[in-house]
């Protein structure tokens, strides 16, 4: 029992991915004012967690409301973490670590297919594990420069640095795609202070060149995150089909459709990517609210809602703006 709330709070904090956090080096007031903003994120997450966790995610809730609302929930919610797996790979190898053509792929794929190993082989808790406790070993600011960022204070540097970042304000809402124990959910909590600690350390320190390569592993634990709550999904909606066979080689296929133009692709993918997930977690969190409809959840769902409802305008604007 208590390896699976270990597994469980591991993969909470990977979700919110602090090490790449803490390299983001965001403006100190910018991070207190995401904190902030963050809150009725994790509020939402917390009572979804009470109506059902398992690995339908928001599927399953959602569709105790309506089912066609569901099949919706569903569909972008696909669509938006199947990119994000692929286009994370090129964002690893030719964005973080600045490779050349040729390496970049090479390093692209080989992160795709040790992705699938670990997901398809059954150990991801195990990375869950080894992941928490290594980003939360070097985000530990021993040696590092005091500095605080000189970024300035906007609220598009807040949507830009943690909206379009899918770090800390989305992927904590992949935990509700996780088969967890109701008393669990109060490990929430852990995750969130994880963040919140990583967000204010980065606006503060400036990172070691050696940490913000090692951020790298933030984001391939991102990618694992989200592979293993597809995989779970897709496992459970369609339990007499290979589904792990049919995700790798559809994943695959897109993989090889980036290498035409990986700078293109990655562009817009993840444009798609983000303007999909927001459109999802509205509907989703919509859901969680109507199945509550309490005072907490309902001033969390006002306050969620248009945060996503902002971030659905301001990614919808910077990719729309060229053709308009």
């Amino acid at each position: 029992m208590q390896t699976n709330r270990l597994a469980t709070a591991s993969y909470m904090i990977v979700t919110v991915s602090p090490l790449p956090l803490v390299v983001m080096h965001i403006n100190f007031v910018v991070g207190l004012l995401s904190i902030l903003m963050v809150v009725p994120i994790f509020i939402m997450v917390y009572y979804a967690l009470g109506i059902k966790w398992e690995k339908s995610g928001f599927y399953g809730i959602t569709s105790l409301v309506n089912r066609k609302l569901g099949l919706m929930q569903l569909v972008t919610w696909l669509v938006s973490y199947f990119l994000y797996v692929v286009y994370t790979c090129y964002f690893i190898a030719f964005y973080l670590l600045d490779l050349k053509f040729y390496p970049g792929l090479l390093v692209a794929f080989s992160i795709f297919l040790i992705s699938s190993l670990i997901i398809f082989s059954g150990i991801s808790w195990l990375f869950f594990i080894f992941s928490a406790a290594f980003q939360i070993l070097f985000m530990l600011p021993f040696g590092w420069v005091f500095r605080l960022s000189s970024a300035p204070i906007t609220s598009q540097a807040i949507f830009t640095n943690v909206l379009q970042s899918s770090l800390l304000l989305v992927c904590i809402t992949l935990v509700p795609y996780w088969n967890g124990r109701p008393g669990d959910s109060k490990l929430l909590l852990i995750a969130f202070a994880a963040s919140a600690f990583a967000l204010i350390i980065g606006g503060t320190f400036l990172a070691p060149s050696y940490v913000i390569r090692l951020a790298s592993l933030g984001y391939f634990s991102l990618i694992i995150a989200e592979y293993n709550a597809i995989n779970g999904l897709a496992r459970t909606l369609l339990p007499k089909v290979r589904v792990s066979i049919i995700l790798f080689i559809a994943a695959l296929a897109v993989m090889l459709l980036g290498t035409i133009n990986v700078w293109s692709f990655y562009y817009y993918t993840s444009g798609l990517s983000i303007a999909a997930l927001y459109i999802s977690l509205l509907v989703a969190f919509f859901s969680v609210w109507w199945l509550k409809r309490k005072m907490v959840p309902t001033v969390a769902f006002f306050i969620a809602g248009l945060i996503l409802a902002y971030g659905e305008y301001t990614v919808l604007l910077y990719y729309l703006a060229p053709v308009l």
